[in-house]
């Protein structure tokens, strides 16, 4: 039996910061367990991971980067892979290769067990899925893992932990873990929280090996979402918040010229692969793949990307206040640390919020904030020192919070999965109308707004109504006899096997139920009509 001592010794070993990771990564898997999507078709590999995942099947499977091979079978691979004829005769996918990479270990493990354990060996049945969750599990915890290193620096241990959860359960980050695990913005959360720690210790030692380390972090950043080189510039500015701070960072820099050099030619030996992808299958190194999508910088949508209703930030994630909170409240204090941090956050958040398609497409809350939650742990972390300091009442109301901030993300997560949170037409009354439900009310599909993405993509901000009627003071009649014509429509396009097909399609690509896009289907026959009975 420990002697008392060795009981301390052994708790301060083990500290509450490491077991928050533990115990994150813990409800992550046990919350997967129950959702189990892998069993699922239309799950895990769905969506926007279809085009980051295909290249894995493609090489390992098909032996073709190409996806030729999957043109000249349309119908049976246009679930599976996903790309665009080049004027060069090859195929090109719209994603790029980071995120194949940081799937492949696990894609490489599931592809060697599926045919031991009695599964197709095609790159998509249930032991890749399982994988493809596995991976983003993994990530998650070293991404928190790393980020602990670092705020153990300036911070407490249980301050330290108190974030560790709050990040891991009351964030979006909770969602893009156990709802859609496979998508990007997870992963971008760990290379970025990696990239703070090795810039961290290369400044308090620098050598070349840690040189390697950061190139190679700061090029797969680049290779799994190119947008993030926003992030990059933390390498020259970490704890530079200082006139004098900065002038010896110069300094500093100058005499290390070569590890900057090591830094820059690793990162750009990370993004080889995906140079020569390019040239293979458009004949250029550099190519653009989003053709007309763009950012309008000169209107970016701030305020309706944090605060709005259809996929705002603080709504859905409320408990990232107090980050925001901690920015003021600390300034003074940790100024070396937070004017490179803020910096890069607002030009972060600035060229985030110029995308046309500023709401991010589908998803739980803005998904793409969770690339920038490793920078916001630090005043989050300094505003729960400054709750620390204050009455014992106020703690424990702090406490409470989070508390509640963990329940209420965990159940929005929940309404996500059966409908009652739209995933990119929520309005203020849809939301306020779901508030609490387990499930959507009958009246939910009627306050939806779905946006109009051809006018989005003209930088101009527009809605197409979605639901029972085109106003809330239609009529009785009005509303019945729509309920009717929506029936008739959806009986309609069941018994139409081509348009029905279609619906699957759309249904395993949108990663959306097929009731819902019937019914989508049926109203938007609906206000065709209305429309015609107006113009007549």
């Amino acid at each position: 039996m420990l002697k008392k001592e060795n009981k301390q010794t052994v708790f301060r070993t083990l500290g509450s910061s490491r077991m928050a990771c533990w115990l994150v990564v813990a409800v992550l898997f046990y919350s997967n367990l129950e959702y189990r999507f892998w069993r699922l078709e239309g799950r895990v590999i769905a969506g926007d991971v279809v085009s980051y995942y295909q290249y894995l099947p493609a090489v390992f499977v098909h032996h073709d980067i190409t996806m030729e091979f999957a043109h000249r079978d349309a119908d049976r691979y246009k679930d599976h892979f996903w790309s665009t004829p080049k004027e060069t005769g090859k195929y090109v996918g719209r994603m790029t290769l980071g995120m194949s990479v940081m799937y492949a270990p696990f894609f490489l493990a599931a592809h060697g067990l599926a045919a031991p354990l009695g599964y197709e060996t095609d790159g998509f049945s249930p032991p890749y899925k399982f994988a493809l969750i596995v991976s983003c599990l993994f990530y998650v915890f070293l991404g928190l893992w790393f980020l602990r290193k670092v705020l153990l620096n300036w911070f407490s241990d249980r301050a330290t932990a108190l974030t560790i959860l709050i990040l891991g359960l009351a964030t979006n980050l909770y969602f893009y873990a156990v709802i859609e695990p496979p998508m990007s913005h997870a992963y971008s959360f760990s290379l970025i929280a990696c990239l703070i720690w090795l810039v961290t210790r290369w400044y308090a030692v620098p050598s070349v090996r840690k040189a390697i380390l950061i190139g190679l972090v700061a090029g797969m950043i680049l290779m799994v979402r190119p947008v993030n080189l926003v992030f990059l510039p933390l390498i020259f500015l970490w704890e530079a918040g200082s006139w004098s701070a900065l002038r010896e960072r110069i300094q500093m820099l100058r005499k290390k010229w070569l590890h900057l050099l090591v830094i820059a030619g690793v990162a750009f030996l990370v993004i080889i692969p995906q140079m020569l992808y390019w040239r293979l299958t458009t004949g250029h190194f550099i190519y653009y793949s989003y053709e007309d999508e763009r950012f309008f910088f000169d209107n970016p949508h701030l305020i309706r990307g944090i605060f709005g209703y259809r996929s705002g930030w603080l709504v859905y994630t409320p408990v990232m206040i107090f980050s925001i909170l901690g920015v003021f409240l600390t300034f003074k204090q940790h100024r070396r640390l937070y004017i490179p941090m803020l910096g890069v956050w607002l030009v972060f958040l600035y060229v985030t919020f110029s995308w046309w398609c500023w709401w991010y497409g589908g998803g739980f809350g803005l998904r793409t904030m969770i690339d920038s939650y490793a920078l916001l742990a630090f005043p989050l972390t300094a505003f729960t020192v400054w709750v620390a300091q204050k009455r014992k009442m106020f703690r424990a109301l702090y406490l409470i919070l989070i508390g509640a901030f963990i329940s209420l993300n965990v159940f929005q997560t929940y309404q996500y999965y059966t409908g009652a949170i739209h995933w990119d037409s929520m309005t203020r009354e849809a939301y306020w109308d779901s508030f609490l439900r387990k499930d959507p009310s009958v009246t939910f599909k009627s306050l939806l707004k779905h946006p109009d993405h051809a006018l989005a993509k003209k930088g101009i901000t527009g809605f197409t109504k979605y639901g029972k009627g085109q106003s809330h003071s239609s009529g009785t009649s009005d509303t019945t006899g729509m309920a009717a014509f929506i029936k008739h429509a959806e009986l309609t396009i069941r018994n139409d096997s081509a348009w029905y097909e279609l619906v699957l399609t759309k249904s395993i690509k949108r990663n959306k139920p097929v009731e819902e896009i019937l019914h989508e289907e049926a109203l938007w026959i609906w206000n065709k009509k209305k429309e015609k009975a107006v113009t007549e």
